[in-house]
């Protein structure tokens, strides 16, 4: 296969766009350098999620993201209710 060096290359013309879950909160890029020079990382974001269901609950961004899974779970017939059999020990989802 011959390649032609002066063809110019591709590139990813897709648009990407944040999540809107993330909106209220500061976003930056994984490769900031700042004004000294040094490479900025942030690996964790205290308090970016509700600690627990009932923490959410008082959040209406959180609230509508689990309305939002709940109504894709029944949709894609994701999950079957069923009785846990009494022999059992029913597992915890997050």
């Amino acid at each position: 296969m011959h390649v032609d060096e002066n063809q110019a290359t591709r590139t990813s013309v897709r648009h990407r766009f944040a999540s809107t879950r993330l909106a209220g909160h500061e976003v930056t890029p994984n490769n900031l350098v700042n004004d000294e020079g040094e490479f900025v990382h942030f690996a964790l974001l205290a308090n970016a999620e509700p600690i627990n269901y009932e923490v959410a609950l008082n959040e209406y961004v959180w609230k509508n993201a689990m309305i939002e899974e709940l109504n894709s779970i029944n949709r894609n017939n994701t999950w079957e209710l069923t009785e846990v059999p009494a022999s059992k020990k029913p597992i915890d989802v997050k």
